[in-house]
C-alpha cells in the first residue's frame, strides 16, 4: 500500500490517487503545523500543540528548522512523494499536514518517534524535542477534511452564471 500510494503521489497528478480498501490511520505529534511563504521559501510554524507535555516546550509561532535531521529548507524535495500536488504551495500545505500527522503505515515511526527542531523568534537556542508518535484518536483523512458541503448555506450564495446558449448539464466537485 505504502508503495502504491508513494507511485501515485510521483505523478504529481492530484486528480490521480490511490485510495486503499482499508484506509490507514494516522500518527499523531501533539501539535499541528502550518506554512507561510517569505522571499519565494517555504516556512513551517506549529499552529497549534495539543498535547499537554509539549506545551511547556512548544509555542504556536515557533519556526520549524528540520526534520528527523532533514533541515526545513530541503523538506519540500525530500518529502515530495508524501503529496501528488503539482506546485510547490500546495505541496507545502500538504506537507505542514503530513509531518505531524504520518500514516500508520509507516510502522518504523512508531517504533522510533521522531527528532523535531524549532526556532523561537528571539531566542538564543533551538528547542530540541524527541516526539513519540501516539495513534490519532479520532478518524481523519485529510482528503475528507478539505472536502466542501454543498448543502451549506455559503453555497446557496453563489451567484448563478449565464452560459449563453449552453446548459449545464452537470456540477460537482473537481
Amino acid at each position: 500500500n505504502l508503495a502504491l500510494w508513494h507511485f501515485g503521489n510521483s505523478l504529481h497528478n492530484p486528480h490521480c490517487f490511490y485510495r486503499a480498501r482499508r484506509r490507514p490511520g494516522r500518527f499523531d505529534a501533539g501539535f499541528d503545523l502550518d506554512v507561510v511563504w517569505v522571499n519565494g521559501k517555504a516556512r513551517f510554524y506549529v499552529s497549534k500543540v495539543r498535547r499537554k507535555k509539549l506545551k511547556s516546550r512548544l509555542r504556536p509561532g515557533d519556526t520549524l528548522v528540520s526534520f528527523d535531521g532533514t533541515p526545513a529548507s530541503q523538506l519540500l524535495y525530500i518529502f515530495r512523494n508524501k503529496s501528488n500536488a503539482n506546485n510547490r504551495r500546495r505541496l507545502a500545505r500538504d506537507l505542514a499536514f503530513y509531518l505531524p500527522h504520518p500514516l500508520t503505515w509507516e510502522t518504523h515511526k512508531a517504533r522510533r518517534g521522531s527528532t523535531w527542531r524549532f526556532r523561537r523568534a528571539g531566542a538564543v537556542v533551538d528547542i530540541d524535542l524527541r516526539v513519540k508518535w501516539q495513534r490519532r484518536k479520532r478518524k481523519s483523512y485529510y482528503w475528507l477534511e478539505r472536502r466542501f458541503d454543498y448543502g451549506k448555506p455559503y453555497c446557496e450564495r453563489i451567484r448563478r452564471r449565464d452560459y449563453g446558449r449552453y446548459k449545464l448539464a452537470a456540477s460537482g466537485i473537481n
